[in-house]
């Protein structure tokens, strides 16, 4: 073991001599298969070379998405092949904005809405605790469809959705719709609650937060940390449903489907 000036961390050399030769070989198959690309067709595209590079390693299991997006990134990026190549090189970011937006859940799913971060009650770490009442509720009234969004990530479509807020005290329409910022026409009243139709799930959540938070200064936030969707009984972070298809996209543009 070499220790660092004896006293903070050991290194594991055998590790270490380990992994740089496997590195190095993974590196050079990169190349291989890269310049094989290059050789044969005009587009250069990471999932025909994700295949190749498989196929020709026999499929391991920890060459993962995540690590093959580095290796992509890493050999491409090198200034001299990325001059050498030029627009040829489809970037991970052009590959994604390709992807249509695709059907999530289906119309009438129900959703609900907590204005604490999902953090705050251990998530993703620990499941959800089966006691946990949502601050308010939402449901769609046609399908979430998800997008490629920004940093190669999905987004959730504008869709159109029903909140409902049960306030402590309650005004006359006009009054609920001026202080929660919609028409008129979309806002209904019955017993101790409000129905409002909202244009996205983003909207709902800043809707509920205008009422039931005045508080705050700003009533926005990351939908994604404070949406779940109700499975039966269940409750699923509205992340996890976005994590779950952004890896089985970037799986199946591998898989040579």
């Amino acid at each position: 073991m070499v220790k660092n000036q004896g006293t903070l961390f050991d290194i594991d050399t055998k590790m270490v001599d380990s992994f740089i030769p496997q590195t190095t070989d993974l590196f050079m198959s990169s190349l291989h298969w890269l310049n094989v690309i290059a050789k044969n067709e005009n587009e250069i595209r990471f999932p025909k070379w994700a295949i190749l590079l498989k196929d020709a390693r026999g499929n391991p299991d920890d060459l993962t998405v995540d690590k093959l997006q580095w290796l992509w990134e890493s050999i491409t990026k090198e200034p001299a092949i990325n001059n050498y190549l030029g627009s040829r090189l489809i970037s991970l970011d052009d590959e994604w904005k390709k992807i249509e937006p695709f059907k999530c859940l289906p119309a009438n799913s129900r959703f609900a809405i907590f204005f604490k971060n999902f953090q705050s009650y251990g998530l993703p770490v620990l499941p959800f605790p089966k006691e946990l009442n949502p601050d308010t509720e939402a449901e769609i009234l046609e399908p979430l469809y998800l997008r490629p969004g920004k940093a190669r990530r999905l987004e959730c479509c504008d869709v159109q959705t029903r909140l409902k807020i049960h306030p402590n005290i309650l005004g006359p329409v006009n009054v609920e719709a001026a202080a929660l910022k919609v028409e008129i026409k979309d806002v209904t009243i019955e017993k101790d609650c409000i129905d409002v139709n909202v244009k996205s799930l983003n909207h709902a959540y800043t809707t509920a937060s205008l009422k039931l938070e005045p508080h705050r200064r700003s009533h926005g936030g990351r939908i994604y940390d404070h949406i779940a969707y109700k499975d039966g009984n269940d409750l699923i972070p509205l992340e996890k449903i976005r994590t779950d298809h952004e890896k089985q996209l970037w799986d199946k543009m591998i898989s040579g489907e």
